[in-house]
């Protein structure tokens, strides 16, 4: 069949419009394409960012520090045998007490005090170590107690400390000075002590043989730590500050290789206390969970 030349020069003209619209519509397509994948990536990222919980770590508190109380211990009536004994030959008289209450009346620093005769010293002693025959009233140290004003950590203290000593450790009738604290620094700052590892290396399980906790093993223990609902507050609280805290409890620091760090925990739900034990459990680089005292526990107990 003879095909008509005019007929073949129409169909190549619609084929070349056909090839002509066709890139447009790709071009259109593509950028479709792309556009649709670019806003699934924005939404997928944004997903995981929103999914990712957040964490933030503060630092220890400034304070406030806990109170130091004092103990000046005065010659009981009976000799004993303790540190500062040999200065007692008889018991304090009345006229050495009250020498030693005008000089510590005097020492700046000195918020209240009061005096504690020799029968009420047994029986607080009988009280606290459960044992009434411990002492007896004749070999109990009378003594003036007190507290000293909360003036920081153990290097603001010391100065304060010092001064009672030197005001009253050599006056007749005194056996010496005691400095205490009932009090921890982070009372009703924490509600739960994540205590890592340290680097002694006899160290109990899941801590033996290893040492503190690498960069990575924080990060993943922060980042379980913002899985738990609850948490209000997160403190990093790093060996030197341990050392110091344990310094105003004991009057000497220790040694840094003997403290270990830890992050302390102050909980706004009673329920993240049990969350948080379970969730770092096994964890790499905890050593242990300490739950401290908070006030539902008067409650519950």
């Amino acid at each position: 069949m003879i095909s008509n030349p005019g007929d073949e020069e129409a169909s190549s003209k619609d084929d070349s419009d056909k090839v002509v619209s066709a890139v447009p519509r790709r071009r259109f397509l593509m950028a479709a394409t792309v556009t649709v994948v670019a806003v699934v990536l924005c939404v997928v990222a944004g997903f995981l960012l929103w999914e990712r919980p957040s964490l933030t770590v503060l630092p220890p508190p400034d304070g406030p520090w806990p109170p130091t109380s004092f103990s000046v211990w005065l010659c009981p009536v009976k000799k004993g045998e303790g540190e500062g004994a040999e200065k007692c030959r008889s018991g304090v008289t009345d006229q050495q007490r009250r020498a030693v209450e005008t000089a510590v009346r005097g020492v700046p620093g000195v918020e209240k005090f009061r005096f504690v005769n020799a029968e009420e010293a047994a029986k607080e002693t009988a009280e606290q170590f459960g044992d009434e025959t411990l002492l007896t009233a004749e070999e109990a140290p009378p003594s003036f107690d007190g507290d000293l004003r909360s003036a920081g950590d153990a290097d603001a203290m010391r100065p304060l400390m010092d001064g009672l000593r030197a005001a009253v450790e050599e006056l007749p009738g005194v056996v010496s000075v005691n400095f205490s604290t009932d009090r921890l620094f982070w009372d009703g700052k924490s509600d739960l002590s994540v205590q890592l590892c340290g680097e002694n290396l006899k160290q109990d399980q899941p801590c033996t043989g290893r040492g503190r906790p690498t960069a990575q093993e924080r990060e993943e223990v922060e980042a379980v730590l913002a899985t738990v609902d609850g948490i209000d507050k997160v403190y990093f609280q790093d060996a030197q500050h341990t050392r110091k805290v344990a310094e105003y409890m004991l009057g000497e620091p220790p040694a840094l290789h003997e403290v270990v760090e830890s992050y302390e925990i102050k909980v706004a739900d009673k329920r993240a206390v049990d969350a948080v034990k379970t969730a770092l459990r096994n964890v790499s680089g905890v050593g242990k969970v300490l739950v401290r005292y908070f006030p539902w526990q008067a409650q519950n107990d």
